[in-house]
Formats: C-alpha cells, sequence, structure tokens
C-alpha cells in the first residue's frame, strides 16, 4: 500500500471514531495521540501526523527512561547520606571496666584510728620529755621545772625493797632491813617527764607527820642528788598518756 493509502485509511478510522463519539483518549495515552493526529495541519497529510505522533512517543519514553535513571541516581545518592550520617552519630562506647579493676578502683584505705594523745606524748616525741619505765612507783626528785610551757618534774626512779617482797629486784633480802626497807638504785638514768593538768607537788610539812602535807609553789626548784643530804623521796603514779598525775614525797620514819 503506498503512503497515502496508509494516511487515508488511518485518517478514516480517526473520523470513523469522531463520529461514533469514541473517545479513545480515554482509552490510552496512544488514543489522546490519535485523538490530536486526528487534527491535519494544514498543507499536512494524516500520514504526516502519524509520524509525528511515532517520534513522539518514542521521545516521550526516551524521557521516561532518563526520569527513571535519574530517580535511582537520586535514591542510591540518597541512601548513601544516609549511611554516611549513621556512621558520624555512631559513638565507640567506653570500655567496661572488669570487676577486679571497678573493685580496685573504688576501694578506699579505711581511715585509721589511733588513741589521743596528750601533749606530753606529742612532746615526748618531738625529744622534749621521756617515758618512765615501767614497774615502779619511787623516785628521787631532783627538779620541778618548766619544759616546752609545761610544769615538768626531773626523776631518778629506785625501786622500794621491803620484806618480805615479790619483786625480783630484792629476793637476795632474807630478813627485815633496817628501817623496814631499803631503797635500791639499778640506774642513775634520769626522766623528764610532765606533770599532767591539775597536778602538783606536795612535800610533808614542817610537823613531820604522816598526814601533814604541803604544796609547793609552781615555780623553777631543784634538789640535792641521792645519797646527798636534803635529798627528797617521791611516791608517784602516771596516767595512760605517760603524764605523772599525782606526786609526793614519801613520808618514813
Amino acid at each position: 500500500m503506498s503512503e497515502r493509502g496508509w494516511s487515508r485509511r488511518w485518517s478514516w478510522t480517526i473520523h470513523r471514531s469522531a463520529q461514533t463519539g469514541a473517545d479513545t483518549s480515554a482509552a490510552s495515552p496512544v488514543g489522546s495521540l490519535f485523538s490530536h493526529a486526528a487534527q491535519v495541519r494544514p498543507g499536512w497529510e494524516v500520514g504526516d501526523n502519524l509520524l509525528t505522533i511515532v517520534a513522539v512517543v518514542q521521545r516521550d519514553r526516551g524521557e521516561q527512561e532518563r526520569i527513571a535513571t535519574m530517580r535511582n541516581r537520586l535514591v542510591v545518592v540518597t541512601l548513601a547520606l544516609a549511611l554516611a550520617g549513621c556512621a558520624s552519630t555512631t559513638t565507640t562506647s567506653p570500655p567496661v571496666a572488669s570487676p577486679t579493676s571497678a573493685a580496685a578502683a573504688t576501694t578506699t584505705a579505711a581511715p585509721t584510728t589511733s588513741a589521743p594523745t596528750s601533749s606530753s606524748a606529742k612532746a615526748s616525741a618531738s625529744g622534749s620529755f621521756d617515758t618512765l619505765p615501767a614497774g615502779y612507783s619511787y623516785a628521787y626528785l631532783y627538779k620541778l621545772t618548766k619544759v616546752s610551757g609545761r610544769w615538768s618534774v626531773v626523776l631518778d626512779p629506785v625501786t622500794m625493797c621491803m620484806y618480805p617482797s615479790t619483786d625480783v629486784n630484792c629476793k637476795d633480802i632474807t630478813e627485815p632491813p633496817p628501817n623496814d626497807y631499803e631503797l635500791r638504785n639499778l640506774s642513775n638514768k634520769t626522766y623528764t617527764v610532765p606533770l599532767a593538768t591539775g597536778t602538783t607537788l606536795s612535800v610533808v610539812g614542817p610537823t613531820y607527820q604522816p598526814d601533814d602535807y604541803v604544796p609547793v609553789p609552781m615555780a623553777e626548784k631543784s634538789w640535792p642528788m641521792a645519797s646527798t643530804a636534803g635529798e627528797i623521796i617521791v611516791t608517784y603514779s602516771t596516767n595512760a598518756a605517760g603524764e605523772v598525775s599525782a606526786i609526793k614525797e614519801w613520808w618514813h620514819p
């Protein structure tokens, strides 16, 4: 069939559809194109319009393919951006300490407690005062003096031997000694010891009776050394802080 005859046949088909009122454009996009092609441009044959329709369909199909390709690329780019955002917001969890290290980190040394110390104990630690030896309660008194701002005494502890005695230093006494006592100075070492707060030194009074004692004024004073006329023997006791808490001259016949 010649090109002109083919065009006339299509023109008759389109014209026939227009007469019957069939809406080909409602059926498909191609029908719309055919309906548009039925309007023959001046100086054009119907076949020319059909060639235009084919070109338009091919062009539209190419546009759709390009749009689909661009859509796919956009999807890929969007996914890539989403993955990059997730990676940037991911934080590294801090290392979990093992139970052993956690316990070691939270373990603190228990506070150490110690018995309260008096100022004399502190002074002894610094070398200002001495610690009296245990087991003694008698001594030669040599001095009442002030050391490091505290009233103190200088003592030379002695062993009091009476009969009978359980002291190992007196075990050789087999009979009562003269005056029923014997002082033994086993060491000439002297000790400077502070007086506890409120403690006063007392000596035998002028009547020289067992119950006659007078306090010694708190002032610097010295007494003769042992075995010297005027020597003074005291009996004393100490407290837990090592201070002399009671002291007085020992009365003896």
